[in-house]
């Protein structure tokens, strides 16, 4: 099979837009996946967050109690 001018042409089109196409999903895969490791962050630091929390209400709370049965 003979490839004309316009059959050559029309693949090199297909390969400049699947290239550009591949770079695109590769940018937005990274974007994502920054995106997706500052959420885990801040749901790592809001865990911390409520483990101190909860480590110093509970002696807190053990006082308040001891003081209110005296």
């Amino acid at each position: 099979m003979l490839e004309t001018s316009e059959l050559k042409q029309a693949k090199s089109e297909i390969k400049r837009l699947n290239d550009e196409l591949e770079q695109r999903a590769e940018g937005a895969l990274l974007e994502s996946q920054a995106d997706l490791a500052r959420v885990t962050r801040a749901v790592d630091l809001g865990e911390l967050v409520a483990t101190i929390a909860h480590e110093v209400n509970q002696p807190l709370t053990a006082v308040v109690t001891n003081g209110n049965f005296c």
